[in-house]
């Protein structure tokens, strides 16, 4: 070859890369399926820098680039239950949610934040593991796709008035609430007021005096540079609080079953990446906030057993409304049995999972409206509309009969229950709840039946049984 051509050659390839850079889109454009997802963090920091770092890269490779994501970064398209709305009717393919937006999107999701639950990380990271199956199911009752189960992180208290160290400070304080029944019902018990409102009118409802405290991350405290307000911080672990990345249904069965099974079996990897840095990102949030002067507070024994005890009183209270009182046990089951050191070792298999039979179960009914056309990069003005009043958060919910969903599923568990029990792998009482006994049960069914060890109650282990 000339130098002439060799140069030539050079030029052409190089000229191949500035167009891969420079002009993205025309490359994306030959994408067979395209989806649109919103979120409210904002691009290029904490929770999005993971979304871009990590799970992006995953969905072009699992579907040879056949695949591409048009994100809508930091609320243009409203809040999380503009966006639930909009993925009932079509308009959107899937969210990013934060805590409260998964629970409106799943409402039994609330069961993981409860006050005091966790006592750290390692014990949400072995509850989810074990019960992300069950949440499959729960979100599936509502025609969504869990496909990441992540965090928000341990959200610590803020206050502008009161230390939040005894339960005499919290009966002086005004909280903003936006997570929803579970959260309003924690403030009530422990003597605090709150102000219900969304998540984009909290800000303004801080900084104009409306109230004068809230529970959030850290990260989100440096975001809207709110931090700068605040006298104290309390980090106490009051609460975990989860994060979801979900698809509808439609939208995750629209894509070939090769790319299912590509995407489904890095889940449980790209989830452990993504919570790392989210909780590394929160982390150096938190100490920055301290490091500027927001006094951290310490609580003695005596006066976080007093909290804590008053905390407690909700999880009952709640059981049977927000999510069924099987799932509370369920996950307590594992709780304890983690504590007392009965660990379940997971077969990789179960972590590295093929794409799921969904269930043949009711799903909730969408609204009669025909998929909008693809949008172009600027959403029109049609597809950008406000946050709805908090009022109208029990209609931004799917119409689905969820204690009748509560109902079946416990069926399923006890016919499974009472198959394993007749066969040998369950030496325990058939009671419809899920634990670790179930657990390992189900783990030596499907390693000794030929199906994939997964510890899953899902429609092939139900067939498998034969199983409605």
């Amino acid at each position: 070859m000339s130098r002439t051509s060799r140069v030539l050659v050079v030029a052409v390839a190089l000229a191949a890369v500035l167009a891969a850079v420079l002009f993205p889109r025309e490359a994306a454009a030959a994408a067979k399926y395209r989806w649109k997802v919103a979120t409210l963090a904002p691009k290029g920091i904490g929770w999005s820098k993971q979304f871009e770092e990590i799970v992006l890269p995953a969905v072009d490779q699992g579907a040879d680039g056949n695949l591409r994501l048009k994100v809508y970064w930091g609320g243009v398209l409203g809040d999380d239950e503009a966006y639930i709305r909009k993925m009932q009717v079509g308009q959107l393919h899937g969210a990013g949610l934060t805590a409260q937006g998964a629970t409106l999107a799943c409402p039994e999701f609330a069961v993981v934040e409860l006050p005091f639950l966790f006592n750290g990380y390692d014990e949400v990271d072995y509850i989810r593991d074990r019960m992300q199956p069950t949440f499959d199911f729960y979100f599936g009752q509502y025609g969504f796709k869990l496909m990441f189960w992540i965090d928000q992180d341990f959200d610590q208290a803020y206050s502008m008035v009161s230390p939040m160290a005894s339960l005499d400070d919290f009966s002086r304080t005004t909280f903003v609430s936006w997570y929803g029944p579970l959260e309003e019902k924690l403030f009530e018990v422990l003597g605090a007021k709150s102000v219900p409102l969304s998540v984009t009118e909290i800000p303004g409802a801080l900084r104009s005096g409306r109230a004068d405290s809230c529970i959030t991350p850290a990260v989100w405290m440096v975001g809207t540079q709110l931090f700068t307000s605040m006298k104290y911080v309390n980090p106490t672990k009051i609460r975990y609080s989860p994060a979801a990345i979900l698809v509808t249904t439609e939208t995750w069965e629209s894509i070939p079953e090769e790319y299912q099974d590509r995407l489904w079996a890095m889940r449980s990897d790209l989830q452990k990446k993504f919570v790392a840095g989210v909780r590394s990102d929160n982390q150096t949030s938190l100490n920055a906030i301290i490091n500027y002067g927001v006094k951290e507070v310490k609580m003695d024994p005596g006066a976080f057993k007093a909290i804590k005890a008053k905390a407690l009183e909700i999880y009952g209270a709640l059981a049977g409304d927000v999510y069924p009182e099987s799932l509370l046990q369920e996950l307590r089951r594992y709780l304890e049995a983690y504590r007392r050191g009965d660990i379940i070792e997971m077969p990789a298999e179960a972590l590295v999972q093929v794409r799921p039979v969904s269930a043949p179960v009711a799903r909730p009914s969408r609204a009669a409206a025909a998929p909008k056309p693809e949008a172009e990069e600027t959403e029109p003005a049609d597809m950008v509309e406000p946050p709805a009043p908090v009022a109208e958060k029990a209609a931004a919910r799917p119409a689905v009969s969820r204690k009748s969903a509560w109902e079946n599923r416990g069926r399923q568990i006890k016919e499974v229950q009472a198959v394993l029990q007749s066969l040998g792998y369950y030496p325990s009482t058939v009671d419809g709840i899920v634990g670790p006994v179930t657990l390992r049960g189900v783990l030596r069914y499907q390693q000794e039946n030929g199906l994939l060890p997964t510890g899953a109650i899902d429609r092939k282990l139900l067939d498998s049984m034969g199983i409605e």
